[in-house]
């Protein structure tokens, strides 16, 4: 993330707004470079929220915000009227778990505003709200369960918490059997940069 801009990406992010994956794409990257950074300094994330205040996209601006929230536990976000927002993350509590589902949901083609994007991060409010998911038959569920345990595995270089297994669980039920084929691939590409990430570190 050493040639991030965070003006050049704000910019894009405001162009990107019609398109969610896009947008959510370039949000990731934002998030990647502050928690690259280590300084707790959220004024990137801050001009995003700002574009999406410029335009009224109140959807966009809740997902930043529930976002920003599961991947730093404790975080604030402040959007006073007149004024540029500041998004607060000193004294949070950084997930790097949740930064890597967020990385998955990129990969997966999901969108800034998708509620499964929310599912993946907060598995238990989405359960509350989200309808029963019927399972085909016994194989898919059985292939499910075969992902979470791979997954598992291959994740273990990033310590990944059950909340989350429980995420990609969940997230598993309502992807096609090809989507489900690739989850794997993508959450181990995503686990072997996080584990790269903290040998640099």
């Amino acid at each position: 993330m050493t040639n991030f801009d965070a003006i050049k990406t704000a910019a894009a992010f405001s162009f990107a707004l019609g398109n969610g994956k896009q947008a959510l794409s370039l949000l990731t990257e934002t998030l990647l470079h502050v928690a690259a950074q280590k300084n707790n300094d959220g004024t990137a994330i801050a001009r995003l929220m700002d574009k999406c205040r410029l335009k009224g996209d109140d959807g966009a601006a809740r997902a930043i915000k529930m976002v920003v929230g599961e991947v730093w536990k404790g975080s604030k976000i402040q959007t006073p009227v007149n004024k540029p927002s500041v998004v607060a993350l000193g004294g949070s509590l950084f997930n790097a778990d949740a930064l890597a589902m967020v990385e998955t949901a990129v990969k997966l083609e999901l969108s800034i505003r998708s509620t499964k994007l929310k599912g993946m991060l907060m598995p238990k409010k989405a359960e509350e709200t989200a309808p029963e998911v019927e399972v085909q038959s016994d194989d898919a569920e059985a292939t499910i369960e075969s992902v979470v345990k791979e997954t598992a595995a291959a994740a273990a270089a990033t310590e990944p918490r059950a909340m989350g297994l429980t995420a990609v669980y969940a997230l598993a039920l309502e992807l096609s059997p090809e989507d489900r084929a690739s989850l794997l691939d993508m959450l181990s590409e995503v686990a072997a940069g996080n584990a790269k990430l903290i040998a640099a570190a």
